[in-house]
């Protein structure tokens, strides 16, 4: 059951179809660039982080994460390093170690953390972690339990190095995208499959990039037919995906079917539902 929601959260978001036509592909995974980022606000104890904003950067198995609040004696500003683990559980994993301060101490913390998303791809996730803060106070050592929920957005860069061709294109979509729809026209069946891949690249590159420590998805094959009538667009067929468990290196297969529909808005399509078993 955990495989198959990790396969569902992979699948979903790594179709590339072909426009009315049968297609048989394996596609082959590697984005050694990804970074996903996250920004929020949270809660917790001690009180120095009683309410706080924090952001946060990872990259495969290791992450940054900054967290700022204001108490009595002014700002509490933390810095932390993630390792996320490899164990196989429905959600990423971390440890963390870091440094603190306010006023006039200086805290050391540990933890262990992790990500929960509200729904399957959705930028919004819980981040809990648990753990203890280590301090001096009124020349006293003191340990101290430690806990702080945040509730963030989440978001990938992908930081591949890009060409100059490639920078203008990103321009001229974004100058269309901030304009809207001025011209609407008849639906473009040519550009389903193109469509689809460009509304779920985003998501796909963040569920892997999430699970980067504990799962990798090496592969999948896929075998779709997409169908346009007026302005939908239907997409059905079958897929094998073979996904590799990062702490015993064991690889497995899943199959799966799916459809999907599209809908032209005038200038683009968009997607509309899906359903995968």
């Amino acid at each position: 059951m955990l495989k198959n929601i990790i396969i569902i959260t992979f699948i979903l978001f790594g179709i590339v179809i072909a426009q009315d036509s049968v297609d048989t592909e394996e596609t082959i995974f590697d984005s050694p660039y990804l970074v996903v980022g996250e920004v929020g606000l949270g809660g917790g104890f001690p009180g120095f982080q009683l309410y706080n904003t924090y952001f946060s950067f990872q990259k495969e198995k290791i992450g940054l994460a900054f967290k700022g609040s204001w108490t009595a004696v002014g700002p509490y500003i933390q810095a932390s390093a993630r390792y996320y683990t490899p164990i196989p559980v429905p959600v990423p994993t971390f440890v963390s170690a870091g440094v603190g301060n306010f006023g006039k101490t200086t805290t050391f913390m540990a933890t262990v953390g992790t990500h929960i998303p509200l729904a399957i791809a959705s930028p919004i996730r819980l981040t809990i972690e648990a753990g203890a803060n280590y301090m001096n106070i009124l020349g006293k050592d003191q340990i101290l339990p430690t806990v702080s929920l945040g509730v963030g957005y989440s978001f990938f860069i992908d930081a591949e190095p890009l060409s100059k061709e490639e920078l203008a294109q990103q321009e001229v979509e974004k100058r269309a995208e901030q304009a809207g729809c001025t011209n609407p026209k008849q639906p473009d069946s040519s550009i389903v499959g193109q469509a689809l891949s460009d509304i779920i690249d985003g998501e796909l590159n963040q569920a892997r990039a999430a699970y980067a420590g504990t799962y990798e998805l090496i592969s999948y094959t896929k075998n779709l037919k997409t169908e346009v009538a007026g302005n939908i667009a239907h997409v059905s067929g079958t897929f094998t995906a073979k996904v590799k468990e990062v702490l015993s290196g064991k690889i497995s297969e899943y199959d799966g079917s799916i459809d999907a529909d599209l809908t032209w808005t005038g200038c683009a399509w968009t997607l509309d539902e899906y359903t995968i078993y």
